[in-house]
């Protein structure tokens, strides 16, 4: 009795110390990151085309794969500068002129990525990809109220783009859980339509905290 009861004890300080080793391995394999960003945001329309700052957040979480890759998801949330459209009346008769009113957007998106990393997964220098569908929430600043222009929920206001691109960086510890991340991120998203396009290329560096678990 006394031998089974001792190897009972064993198995279960074995089976105890296996399940902490792995949850070991399991809890340096998750990395939550929150960064902030800033950019220039280069937008085309069927009026023209121009770029504008964009600053924003972005929350990430991340986890290893094999010894040097990883993948994840984010969230990411930016404004852009206010920049210009054109509305034109209704009919092409009307007396009334084309109205530049000003565009305020706030742009929410959700990416799907992988990184390489160089040495190590979620350690040091990377480079990644990622897919990307964006939500834009637009206001506009001087719309005509006037019934001779197009009524603005019959305007393309709230757009929902797709798109892609590239990302590279460098992740740090400033001790085993908590760490820094520095990158630069260039993404091209698009709306197309048989009467209508809008497209967006950015360009965006970033600097932000982590934690590993």
């Amino acid at each position: 009795m006394a031998a089974k009861n001792r190897r009972i004890c064993y198995q279960s300080v074995l089976l105890w110390a296996l399940f902490l080793q792995a949850w070991q391995v399991y809890s340096q394999s998750t990395l939550l990151s929150l960064s902030g960003t800033y950019g220039i945001v280069s937008i085309e329309s069927p009026e023209n085309t121009f770029d504008r700052k964009s600053g924003g957040l972005q929350a990430g979480l991340e986890y290893r794969f094999r010894k040097r890759f990883s993948f994840g998801a984010e969230l990411d949330w930016q404004t852009i500068g206010v920049y210009p459209e054109v509305v034109s009346p209704v009919s092409p008769a009307s007396s009334k002129p084309d109205v530049t009113y000003q565009v305020k957007n706030q742009q929410f998106s959700g990416r799907i990525l992988a990184r390489y990393y160089i040495k190590q997964s979620l350690k040091g220098f990377y480079v990644g990809v990622f897919a990307n569908l964006s939500y834009q929430l637009t206001d506009a600043d001087g719309y005509p109220e006037d019934g001779a222009y197009p009524a603005r929920s019959d305007d393309i206001s709230d757009r929902d783009y797709r798109g892609g691109g590239l990302t590279y960086g460098y992740r740090f510890q400033l001790n085993p859980q908590i760490g820094g991340h520095l990158f630069l991120s260039h993404q091209r998203i698009w709306i197309d339509s048989s009467n209508f396009y809008f497209r967006q290329t950015s360009h965006r560096a970033g600097l932000g905290l982590q934690y590993v678990f």
